[in-house]
């Protein structure tokens, strides 16, 4: 079980959404990622990226135009 911060603040999408799917894979069971992101495209991509390999996501906003992103595998 391990817990990751991904800061990709300043990063324009599609890139943290790509760099997350190369993340979402090396999880393993219990792990927990958070992502930090200020591109709005982001905090919906990065969540449906997540549900669709089986990972849990939970968005909140952190600040003006900041967001981070849960991710959870169970």
């Amino acid at each position: 079980m391990a817990t990751k911060t991904l800061d990709y603040l300043g990063q324009v999408c599609p890139l943290p959404a790509i760099l997350v799917r190369k993340e979402i894979k090396k999880m393993n069971p219990g792990d927990v990622f958070v992502v930090k992101v200020d591109c709005p495209p982001a905090i919906e991509a990065i969540p449906e990226i997540a549900q669709s390999s089986g990972i849990d996501a939970k968005v909140v906003k952190v600040g003006s135009g900041n967001w981070e992103i849960t991710l959870t595998k169970e």
